[in-house]
């Protein structure tokens, strides 16, 4: 029994010191009422509507929602809708840029009067700076708006398999949701993504970076910059924890992280490991 905790134990540690990815849920059931913006695990997201006549934000109403095991009072949603049978279309992107992987959520698609539609199709674009990183394309298999079953009316996005490919690991920095003829009334729920995995990795092979001290207490330097640097430090499981810039031969202040491992990660890409005492 021992052995096997001691096995376990290594391997998971070969895990953490090789790459971080953290898996998390927006229920949007904290989120303030007709917000445009929310935040989950410290990354922030907007959303925008993109149609005409629609207004798409953080709408409650009691018992209309899904977090993927009951119902909830929260969601994103048009509920200004034009109800000219031409669909509709919302963007949901990070804030600041930030590459994400999308796991899975679920839609809610109906006429503006939630009746169920004849023939509207969703699409769902994902873009990574701007340039398409894949498409999901689903017109039929959508839960009954009327009688709302199953899931209180709204469909499994799985984006592992949906339109018969895995997308479930494609980096991108935005989503375009779009829907067609009578679909003119959409809500989102339970949106599950996941941060952009963390590797230790050089900058590059012409120069070497090192942190020092490694462990530390209080503060570093990094070694082998050339220029000032802005930074981000992640935890293990890839969620942001301090930002802020490097300058040549100063300290970083880090008196205020909890005691563990740390991913010190640079605009240009390089990635240190260190571990705060």
């Amino acid at each position: 029994m021992k052995k096997k905790y001691l096995f376990l134990t290594f391997i998971s540690l070969c895990l953490i010191g090789t790459k971080a990815e953290a898996q998390n849920v927006e229920d949007f059931e904290s989120e303030p009422f007709n917000s445009t913006t929310f935040t989950n695990n410290q990354q922030s997201f907007t959303i925008a509507s993109n149609a005409v006549g629609d207004s798409f934000k953080i709408s409650t109403y009691p018992n209309s929602g899904w977090n993927g095991h009951s119902i909830d009072q929260k969601f994103i949603d048009n509920s200004i809708v034009d109800s000219d049978n031409d669909g509709t279309s919302f963007i949901i992107s990070t804030t600041d840029g930030a590459y994400i992987t999308i796991k899975s959520l679920y839609f809610f698609l109906s006429t503006s009067s939630i009746t169920n539609t004849k023939n509207s199709t969703l699409t769902i674009e994902g873009k990574k700076d701007g340039t398409t990183a894949y498409l999901i394309t689903k017109n039929s298999g959508f839960s009954n708006a009327e009688t709302f079953i199953p899931n209180n009316g709204y469909t499994f996005i799985d984006f592992s398999i949906e339109s018969g490919s895995d997308h479930s690991n494609t980096l991108i920095d935005e989503l375009i949701f779009t829907t067609t003829n009578d679909g003119d009334y959409i809500s989102l729920d339970a949106f599950t993504w996941n941060n952009k995995p963390l590797s230790i990795n050089d900058f590059d092979g012409s120069k070497t970076v090192k942190l020092f001290p490694n462990p530390t207490s209080d503060c570093f330097e990094v070694d082998g910059l050339s220029k000032t640097e802005n930074y981000v430090i992640y935890n293990t499981m890839g969620s942001k924890i301090k930002s802020g810039t490097i300058f040549i031969n100063k300290k970083t202040d880090i008196k205020n992280l909890k005691s563990g491992s740390y991913f010190l990660k640079f605009e240009n890409g390089g990635t240190i490991k260190f571990i705060k005492k």
